[in-house]
């Protein structure tokens, strides 16, 4: 802590130190495999206990929710989660299991895994520590400071329970600071989190609303729930996933996203492994271009024998099918279908230089 009483310098010592876990687990895990699932719970159990020691004190100061949503916007709050120092390790975390590079938007590598801001952790703990505080019977060290705390709330504005308050009341749950106690803690737990919850899935779709015209074009016509995609917990190769996910989250090197980075306008990021003139985009790879034609039609034969009705669908219909699909017969051709796609893509110079 510093001499002004910030707890900046101890967040910012606990990053380091979950980064070093990180690591560890990168040099223990080379499974060609996808570990997806497991990944995700070693995070869990051993890199969140790192990074989140203590929160439940530090954490709404941290936050500071009272002075960043005193004259904030409704999405203030889904912001502050996503500047969350902590959360930046999360999300580091969230590319690593994805292979998606530091260039992937940050709320769509939290969403492909269903992953949510570990911030909301961070306030359910403090509420439960404030409650804790609150009961307790004894007159211990902690309990001593609280009753500190509650005599001097009126001069300091910035007290553990002034973040608190603020809290209860941006979610509209005032009566539970109004009538301490009468509520089970279990129940007021749930209920927080599911309104956290459901606030942060409304902020992320009103976001993907926001970049349809964007990087993420491909991504709003794909994403429907919040939730874990079927082909990140398939026991399939690694790159599988990392290809799949990176069409999806338009972290790849086709023309539509590498055109963004050399500033070429959008209806010149055009493809130049065929002579059809349109532009290079996740639909087109998929769908569209020549020079996977071979490739494609041997794909869709294997999925018609599966699902008949498969061929009565429109190319954008079968695109999105694909990228969405959660069988599991379909989906594996369908990524071994991508590796092809892309290793032909690899292998050709383009007919354009």
């Amino acid at each position: 802590m510093r001499a002004s009483g910030s707890f900046s310098t101890a967040v910012e010592d606990l990053s380091k130190k979950a980064l070093k876990v990180i690591f560890m687990i990168k040099r223990k895990f080379h499974c060609t495999h996808n570990n997806t699932p497991l990944l995700l719970k070693l995070f869990d159990s051993c890199v969140k206990p790192v990074l989140l020691y203590g929160s439940e004190l530090w954490g709404p100061y941290i936050l500071n929710l009272d002075k960043r949503l005193t004259q904030g916007s409704n999405d203030d709050l889904e912001k502050t989660f996503l500047n969350f120092a902590p959360e930046k390790v999360h999300i580091r975390y969230c590319k690593y299991v994805l292979g998606a590079t530091k260039y992937a938007l940050n709320i769509a590598s939290m969403a492909e895994l269903g992953r949510y801001p570990i911030s909301i952790f961070v306030i359910l703990q403090s509420l439960k520590y404030w409650l804790y505080l609150y009961k307790d019977p004894l007159l211990n060290f902690s309990k001593l400071a609280y009753k500190s705390i509650e005599e001097v709330d009126c001069t300091f504005p910035c007290t553990f329970n002034k973040h608190i308050f603020k809290f209860l009341k941006l979610i509209n749950f005032d009566h539970v600071w109004n009538n301490k106690g009468t509520m089970s803690e279990g129940k007021l737990i749930s209920a927080v989190k599911k309104i956290l919850q459901e606030r942060y899935g409304n902020y992320f779709f009103s976001c993907l609303s926001g970049e349809k015209q964007n990087k993420l074009r491909t991504y709003y016509k794909l994403k429907e729930e919040y939730k874990p995609e079927t082909y990140t917990k398939l026991n399939i190769p690694k790159q599988y996933v990392r290809q799949l996910c990176k069409l999806r989250i338009s972290n790849h090197n086709l023309h539509i996203e590498k055109g963004r980075y050399n500033k070429t306008p959008l209806d010149q990021r055009i493809c130049t492994h065929c002579i059809d003139n349109k532009i290079e985009d996740e639909f087109h790879f998929i769908c569209e271009c020549n020079l996977y034609h071979e490739e494609r039609e041997k794909f869709y034969d294997d999925i018609v024998n599966i699902i008949p009705c498969f061929c009565n669908l429109d190319n954008f219909d079968k695109f999105k099918y694909l990228m969405n699909c959660s069988e599991t017969d379909v989906l594996t051709r369908f990524l071994i279908y991508i590796d092809k796609c892309i290793l032909i893509r690899h292998s050709s110079v383009g007919i354009i230089a």
